[in-house]
């Protein structure tokens, strides 16, 4: 303390007002007093100088049971179940982040155990990663809000990704429900089975793919006047031209429509010929159609096509199996299972052989021909009839008619 602050101090004591002889007396007395109770209070006790108190019951003491007592501090069963479900579609208190490929989903893990063999089979903690390429992030949300909301019906949009994250995750209930929906053909006709079958390209998911091709049917032609199908690797354009329920007229339309993929981007696919060439069932075109294809062709594509040795080959084979084989029919109609064959009135080809207005199909003409069916959209295909001799055009039965023992007509 510095002299100047000792000072002051000293000041303050000397200022303080001293205690008259009585308030000093009355201060020791009670100093007194107070020790006397302190000594007291601390002293040992002596036995038997106290009773035990008797216990005291709860009504003794006010405490009435005989009304019954509503607790609000536990929900009943039904708003415990409401709160429940509530929590797991709104996604409240999640314990687990699943990021497929960049994009996180918050989820609740006891219902991807509930629901999927994948996570059952798993350990996982905080974070799951899935970078399959069978699973898009779409795909994960359409299943895990399936998951959340069973009573929920896949929808037609995005079903192939709902599809692929199922197959993935093993979702068994959403695989049957899916697959049901798969065999419906009122909901997966001609046309949507293509539709579909092309949304499954990216997946290479070949039993979906398989099962909407034997759907196609009278929607190939449509088929391979679309974009899509000039974009079909080699793979799946074989898939496509080997379909024994190709909707066509005659074999000689599967040549044309390998030639319509090749013409694409030759320089790069013809490299696939003889894998590709192996779709076409030579010998399912009469001679007079094969003998076009072994004449001088004018088109340059098919000029490439029809010399290489192994379409030579090919044709020369199918040319002596037409040529040997026995005659299914008087008619020589082809009605076997190799194809669909169909009848389109409206194509100067479909005429039979002998019929007066029956034309050649060449390469630009069955791309005419291809426009047209384009343009008349949907309505194409419904309208096509079985290649029977009672679905021919009058000029056609009328032919035969005149030369019922014609032979090689078609």
């Amino acid at each position: 303390m510095s002299e100047q602050s000792a000072k002051q101090a000293n000041g303050k004591a000397n200022n303080a007002i001293p205690l008259t002889a009585d308030e000093i007396a009355e201060l020791k007395e009670t100093d007194m007093e107070m020790l006397r109770k302190i000594e007291e209070i601390c002293a040992p006790s002596q036995k038997g100088n106290y009773a035990r108190r008797k216990a005291t019951s709860m009504k003794e003491m006010g405490y009435e049971f005989d009304l019954d007592l509503e607790c609000n501090l536990v929900y009943s069963p039904e708003k415990l179940e409401k709160h429940m479900i509530e929590s797991i579609r709104n996604r409240k208190q999640t314990d687990i982040k699943v990021v497929v490929h960049g994009h996180s989903f918050k989820c609740h893990q006891m219902i991807l155990r509930l629901y999927t063999n994948y996570f059952k089979n798993v350990t996982v903690f905080e974070c799951a990663y899935i970078n399959s390429d069978s699973v898009t992030p779409l795909g994960f949300e359409l299943a895990y809000e399936w998951m959340t909301k069973m009573e929920l019906v896949p929808q037609r949009d995005h079903i192939v990704d709902l599809y692929m994250a199922a197959r993935f995750l093993e979702m068994p209930e959403l695989e049957e429900l899916l697959s049901h929906d798969f065999q419906n053909r009122e909901l997966f006709d001609e046309e949507n089975a293509f539709a579909l079958f092309v949304e499954t390209l990216p997946f290479e998911e070949t039993p979906l793919q398989q099962l909407m091709l034997t759907r196609v049917s009278h929607y190939f032609l449509s088929a391979v006047g679309r974009r899509e199908f000039c974009e079909l690797n080699e793979k799946q354009v074989h898939a496509m031209l080997s379909s024994n329920v190709a909707g066509v007229n005659s074999e000689l339309e599967i040549f044309m429509s390998a030639v319509r993929w090749f013409d694409e981007a030759w320089h790069l696919r013809k490299e696939h010929i003889e894998f590709v060439i192996t779709a076409v069932r030579f010998q399912l075109m009469p001679p007079w159609a094969l003998l076009s294809l072994k004449a001088t062709q004018t088109h340059p594509l098919m000029k490439l096509i029809c010399e290489h040795p192994f379409v030579v080959e090919r044709i020369n084979a199918g040319l002596s199996t037409a040529v040997t084989q026995q005659v299914e029919t008087e008619l020589e109609l082809q009605t076997g299972s190799d194809r669909e064959w169909i009848i389109d009135e409206r194509a100067a080809h479909h005429h039979v052989y002998k019929c007066p207005n029956w034309q050649l199909l060449s390469c630009t003409q069955f791309d005419s021909y291809l426009k047209q069916v384009s343009e008349a959209g949907s309505l194409f295909h419904t309208t096509l009839k079985a290649r029977q001799f009672a679905n021919l055009m009058a000029c056609c039965q009328a032919k035969y008619l005149e030369a019922p023992n014609t032979s090689n007509t078609d």
